[in-house]
């Protein structure tokens, strides 16, 4: 809103949509609770990573097995094959 002396004053519409920031003031974890949560995480993240692991080895040998089986089925073919 403007004013007389040519400054601008923030003012509120209620009519219009706006938006806004507050801050809030989180008081930080104590060591032990923070210590404990991070340590948690980190079994979590291990078990999640480990898991991941098996899924990685599980593909690679899967797919070995699948180049196995198809090189195997192309060489029988050109053997079998007449010149």
């Amino acid at each position: 809103m403007e004013q007389p002396d040519g400054t601008y004053q923030i003012a509120e519409d209620p009519t219009r949509t706006c938006v806004s920031y507050e801050f809030g003031v989180i008081e930080p974890l104590e060591f032990a609770a923070a210590y404990k949560a991070n340590l948690e995480e980190f079994r979590l993240t291990k078990r999640s990573i480990g898991a991941l692991h098996q899924l990685v080895v599980e593909m690679v040998e899967a797919m070995n097995t699948r180049h196995a089986e198809l090189t195997t089925k192309d060489i029988g073919r050109s053997s079998t094959r007449k010149s």
